[in-house]
């Protein structure tokens, strides 16, 4: 989704969890529903709010981090 690149997959890909240590095959036609399946990627401290108050609270403060939510 960054850079909007799409790229054609045929077969399987590799996917490795650093977590678990392990490396696994995802077949093509399940690789979007593992990726649905991965906890959200905050990148941002600002995304870690969970209180829209005091999100809508931060964003009057600083507007420019709008894109973070």
């Amino acid at each position: 989704m960054k850079y909007n690149i799409k790229r054609k997959v045929s077969g399987y890909i590799n996917v490795y969890d650093s977590e678990e240590d392990r490396l696994f095959r995802i077949d093509v036609t399940n690789i979007n529903g593992y990726i649905a399946s991965l906890p959200p990627d905050n990148r941002h401290w600002v995304q870690i709010v969970g209180n829209k108050k005091l999100k809508n609270t931060i964003l009057r403060f600083i507007p420019r981090l709008k894109y973070a939510f």
